[in-house]
């Protein structure tokens, strides 16, 4: 088996018989699975893959158990060389299996590479990323990426060929299983952000590469398979974020992180309250930026509470 192609699936039924379309119209006679792993969808998708795609591996979760579980489940069913995962609002290209595959199979000291993501109109979104540090959290990170583009990679730089990076977007990513054999499974700590970050930390400390595929690409409908990004799912961004440092950093560095992060917090609510003054309240995306803020500063001077507790108020809840 060349790949194993894993999807993690909560309620994006439309999306996923796309991708599943997109993977077998360009799948250029490559010998591969597809696991469907399904996180108690409750709008049909289980239907839709067991009556169109009856091909498919189709593993089905009885709670939505995040995307790391979901991936490690299937992990455990994958037969292939490599794994492929994808969400389920990318479509595949043509030469996009086949270009991955001869990457990986050409580079031995690959762990990891992720492609060029772009938007439905053709522009490009952000396929690499940085790890966390402090200094993205001090300054801005866009004013990084122009003055350090060496340091900072971004969509805004043009590469001819495939580079190294510190990390990759995870929508659409090839993993060796020799890697994962070495570096371990995705962490189940986290439930929705930064696993695949993570994942390109711990390979590269048993010294694997992580490569971005600026030639191949797909399409990446961003945001269509992620949690509503408001609320909760910042809330669940800053619980991964706050994970990932606490796992890699040292003591000192996290105890700085939870110094900086409430202040930072404190300046968005405060600059959105003047936007909405100054423009009257008519201007509803500072009203919904202070509400959102304002939710995110209370859980973190709350002690960032974990999902399942629930005295802290029903919007702490994914």
């Amino acid at each position: 088996m060349d790949i194993s192609i894993i999807i993690i699936n909560f309620n994006t039924s439309t999306h996923l018989r796309g991708c599943l379309n997109s993977i077998y119209e360009n799948s250029e006679n490559l010998n591969l699975e597809i696991l469907v792993v399904d996180n108690n969808s409750g709008d049909k998708s289980v239907e839709m893959v067991e009556k169109d795609f009856p091909q498919v591996k189709l593993i089905i979760n009885s709670e939505n158990t995040g995307f790391a579980r979901g991936v490690n489940k299937a992990l455990d069913s994958a037969s292939g060389t490599y794994y492929l995962l994808l969400n389920p609002d990318v479509l595949i290209l043509p030469d996009t299996l086949g270009g991955m595959l001869d990457f990986m199979n050409l580079n031995k000291d690959a762990g990891l590479a992720g492609v060029q993501l772009l938007n439905p109109d053709g522009s490009k979104q952000n396929s690499i990323a940085n790890f966390p540090g402090l200094a993205q959290e001090i300054f801005n990170k866009s004013i990084l990426k122009i003055l350090f583009p060496g340091r900072y990679q971004s969509k805004y730089q043009d590469y001819a060929s495939p580079v190294e990076v510190e990390s990759v977007i995870g929508a659409c990513m090839i993993v060796r299983k020799h890697a994962v054999a070495e570096a371990g499974k995705l962490d189940p700590g986290y439930f929705l952000f930064l696993e695949e970050t993570d994942w390109c930390f711990q390979m590269k400390k048993m010294g694997w590469k992580i490569f971005h595929l600026p030639q191949i690409k797909v399409i990446h409908k961003q945001g269509q398979s992620l949690l509503d990004f408001k609320s909760k799912g910042r809330i669940e961004y800053y619980r991964s974020y706050y994970r990932f440092y606490k796992k890699n950093y040292s003591r000192v560095t996290y105890f700085l992180l939870r110094i900086i992060m409430p202040i930072k917090t404190l300046i968005n609510i405060s600059l959105n309250l003047i936007g909405s003054i100054l423009t009257l309240g008519m201007v509803e995306k500072f009203r919904e930026n202070s509400l959102i803020y304002s939710h995110l500063f209370l859980w973190q001077i709350s002690g960032c509470p974990g999902r399942e507790v629930e005295r802290y108020g029903s919007f702490f809840k994914i």
